[in-house]
């Protein structure tokens, strides 16, 4: 898997059409299901190293933030204490 370690750091599509083609053939069942996978999100992939630069990670972020305050309270903490918790979060990241 080199060859595909390879062709994602040097943001290459066609060497990823090649890493397809030679491994949805391939004798090793998990490498043909891996490439099999490549192949089915085919668009997204090469999108993935047409733009490098393009990120979902500040989403991803705001996501896993709010999801941490939900399991916090676990819906029985009441509007007092997930207050309390933005409020020392907020005080938090300004020190």
């Amino acid at each position: 898997l080199m060859e595909f370690y390879a062709c994602m750091d040097a943001n290459d599509v066609e060497a990823l059409d090649r890493f397809i083609a030679k491994y949805i053939v391939s004798s090793v069942d998990s490498v043909k299901q891996f490439a099999y996978g490549l192949e089915k999100d085919i668009d997204a992939v090469r999108n993935c190293l047409k733009h490098p630069h393009i990120s979902n990670g500040p989403t991803e972020g705001a996501n896993s933030r709010t999801k941490s305050v939900h399991r916090r309270g676990g819906g029985r903490a009441g509007v007092e204490l997930l207050n309390a918790y933005r409020i020392l979060t907020a005080h938090a990241d300004v020190a």
